[in-house]
């Protein structure tokens, strides 16, 4: 009997727990297009854009690679989780199902009926920076505002180690369909893009060659992460983050290793601040539940023309209309551009919040519901630390497009 990895933003095998756990067993890793993923929302727009499917089927190809490479294989489905693995266990008995625990509502759903299929199941807290066996307090004390949490988790707790690469893979020789990845869609990247780079482990790890070892621009890292043009002002791991195809608990590792080789500074630092950030989020959404979300389930928000505008950057603000223009174009804008679309959106327009969160989760290549969720309540002033957020964008663009070349860049000089 074979045992199911059941795979959703999870999609590697460095650093994976359920892979290291079961290496040694006979696998079957599956990936599952969810139909309620593949359908509008309430406000009639797509949940997976064009462009996170991009990067999301090219991680799909690069995980089937890895596997095969090894003697494994990825299986491919369509559908509702429940049915297709009721369908794999009829004609290959499962031992068991093995997953990364999700915290949000349709993840938690979607657990709870593959749960009266009867079959073994075991949750794995792989998704964070530091194990939830290993935080100073239990889920249900975690700190309401991120810097109390950001100081006791650094003062008392620490970063597992990441798991190797397994080496080797079985799969049930009975299975003689795999599924097909479906066909990635024919769009032309960008040459302005920020984020011009493939999905999957090996885009990542090549990313971070270049960030760390190659650049050093991981030691100028909190002095350029505000930039907004061009590729190396920031990072750029959040989309990889995101699909799973590179760990924070990796990046951790891969920061602390260039502090000893390379060298130790406020930037090193910085990274990993942000990577507490994004637990922060998780470990909150695990604690409070549907509440971390604010808005009931299936909520339709009431929108006006000028959330229209804002979708299609014809704000008339030279400075939003350049951010939205480009995430439009390619399912990406930088933190700082971010921000100031959300304020807009929410203090200037007046328009409701859960609106912008819709529309990013649609476009967004490295979308996440924790992060989205979290940094959109935050921004509107009704998630933790609830001061008011609203930017000043003009100040905002002297301070961060003082030459006007994100203007320029997006909007063809023309403003």
């Amino acid at each position: 009997m074979a045992h199911l990895i059941y795979l959703r933003n999870d999609l590697r095998i460095l650093d994976h727990d359920i892979f290291h756990k079961l290496q040694h067993e006979e696998i079957i890793p599956l990936y599952i297009f969810d139909e309620n993923t593949l359908k509008n929302d309430v406000l009639n727009q797509p949940r997976l854009g064009d462009f996170r499917k991009k990067l999301l089927l090219e991680g799909l190809q690069s995980l089937r690679k890895e596997l095969q490479e090894r003697g494994g294989n990825l299986m491919i489905a369509t559908g509702s989780p429940k049915d297709v693995i009721a369908e794999i266990h009829k004609k290959t008995p499962l031992q068991g199902i093995h997953f990364y625990q999700h915290d949000a509502p349709e993840e938690l759903d979607r657990t709870q009926e593959i749960e009266s299929l009867n079959i073994p199941m075991f949750s794995y807290a792989g998704d964070y920076l530091y194990h939830p066996e290993d935080l100073p307090f239990s889920l249900e004390k975690i700190p309401f505002v991120f810097t109390a949490f950001r100081k006791k988790v650094e003062k008392y707790a620490e970063v597992r180690p990441f798991f190797p690469t397994p080496s080797k893979f079985s799969v049930p020789s009975i299975i003689d369909d795999w599924g097909e990845i479906p066909a990635i869609p024919n769009l032309k990247i960008d040459e302005r893009s920020a984020f011009p780079y493939l999905g999957g482990t090996r885009g990542a790890l090549d990313r971070l060659e270049h960030y760390f070892w190659n650049t050093d621009l991981l030691a100028e890292y909190k002095e350029t992460r505000n930039g907004m043009t061009g590729v190396d002002y920031s990072s750029k791991f959040s989309p990889w983050l995101a699909q799973g195809s590179i760990s924070a608990r990796f990046i951790f590792h891969q920061v602390k290793k260039y502090e000893k080789l390379r060298q130790a500074n406020e930037s090193t630092y910085w990274l990993i601040f942000e990577l507490i950030w994004r637990d922060f989020f998780r470990f909150t959404a695990a604690s409070e539940g549907g509440k971390f979300f604010k808005i009931p389930r299936n909520y339709v928000p009431k929108t006006s023309t000028a959330f229209e505008k804002w979708k299609e950057g014809k704000t008339g603000n030279a400075f939003i209309d350049a951010a939205m223009i480009e995430l439009r174009s390619t399912g990406y804008t930088s933190n700082r551009a971010r921000q100031n679309v959300a304020s807009y959106l929410v203090h200037d327009l007046n328009q409701p919040w859960y609106a912008g969160a819709l529309w990013f989760e649609s476009v967004l290549i490295d979308y996440d519901v924790y992060s989205n969720y979290g940094n959109w309540t935050y921004v509107a002033g009704v998630g933790h630390d609830p001061r008011s957020r609203k930017f000043n964008i003009q100040r905002q663009a002297d301070m961060y497009d003082a030459d006007e070349t994100f203007r320029n860049t997006w909007l063809n000089g023309e403003f």
